[in-house]
């Protein structure tokens, strides 16, 4: 069978393939304004060709869905140079910032306070390493979650900011700049 060509502009191509990658298993080339394709395919690309609005309006969602991943991504190295990565990670460090609050609020309405054994167990581990005590190692924990938050809250309005920017965005060249103006 003969390729059927179809005349189209490069970004329009360009989209086509970004909207609908499995087109990129056809076989298809591009020279001179012309998709080129099998036969097989013609019926199908032709559907795409007659609506390229429709095909703009997908490729720039599927841009905006991987750019706000790449931004998850970027967020999470940055994070990474204050804490160490990872989701368990994560849980253990609220766990020990909930039992640090739970120690320190204890302390405040009691000065007197005596921990139960057991009862803080993320805190418990710590000891030795992050205090000789548990009221010690409370108090540190409790200042480095007072001192991550500022941080982390940086992160945070960063990252959505740039997620809300590029759902703003009207086109890919304005969704893939939101990328390099990102301040962490």
């Amino acid at each position: 069978m003969e390729p059927v060509s179809f005349n189209i502009a490069a970004d329009d191509c360009s989209s086509l393939f970004v909207a609908y990658p499995h087109l990129s298993g056809w076989g298809a080339t591009f020279e001179d304004q012309t998709l080129r394709v099998s036969a097989e395919y013609a019926d199908e690309l032709a559907q795409y060709v007659g609506d390229l609005a429709a095909v703009r309006a997908a490729a720039l969602k599927t841009v905006k869905e991987q750019l706000k991943a790449e931004i998850d991504t970027m967020a999470e190295a940055e994070r990474t140079k204050y804490v160490t990565p990872g989701s368990g990670q994560a849980m253990e460090y609220q766990q020990a910032s909930s039992e640090a609050s739970a120690v320190l609020a204890a302390l405040a309405a009691n000065p007197k306070f005596v921990p139960e054994a057991g009862a803080y167990p993320m805190l418990e581990a710590s000891i030795g390493i992050d205090g000789e005590t548990l009221i010690e190692v409370a108090t540190k924990v409790s200042s480095m979650h007072v001192n991550w938050t500022p941080i982390g809250a940086s992160i945070r309005s960063s990252r959505l900011r740039a997620k809300a920017a590029i759902d703003a965005a009207a086109t890919i060249e304005d969704a893939q700049a939101v990328l390099s103006s990102i301040v962490w």
